[in-house]
């Protein structure tokens, strides 16, 4: 059994599950499965702007914004796209790295580097609200989407 602990590497295992099957563990590792696949799917938001359409790599998005009926998209080379939509949806549309800190926030938490003060300190330098009754859930999001990161 120890030899082929090494062929999971070529396989690019994401757990190891024994006999007989425990559900909780099993759903634990379908979950992170799951999640790392939606991962490697999702890479492109497409918007529409006025009468086109732009497509903005999900990557590059530091944090989205919600301004009235428009949602601002923040990114990392400091541009700022701008098209009207909701939120909630903008969110249905994203994958797991982003996380709704503040009821007009979505921040990218590949670009977080702290929460403090009500603050969500982001990589390029700015900071952004954080909800006070979000703050113990974006540092769970945050624990999580680094482990899933280092799968």
């Amino acid at each position: 059994m120890k030899e082929l602990v090494f062929d999971a590497f070529d396989v690019e295992a994401c757990g190891y599950l024994v006999k007989p099957l425990d559900r909780a563990a099993f759903r634990r590792t379908m979950d992170r499965v799951l999640r790392s696949l939606e991962r490697r799917t999702a890479r492109d938001l497409l918007i529409q702007r006025g009468a086109g359409c732009e497509v903005v790599p999900l990557d590059r998005i530091v944090y989205c914004e919600v301004l009235g009926r428009k949602i601002y998209l923040h990114q990392n080379d400091g541009t700022v796209l701008d098209y009207y939509d909701k939120l909630e949806d903008l969110e249905r549309r994203v994958d797991s790295r982003f996380f709704k800190c503040h009821r007009s926030y979505l921040v990218n938490l590949d670009y977080v580097r702290g929460c403090q003060a009500g603050r969500v300190t982001l990589s390029p330098g700015e900071s952004i609200p954080v909800s006070r009754l979000r703050e113990r859930e974006l540092t769970q999001a945050l624990l999580r989407h680094m482990k899933e990161r280092d799968i």
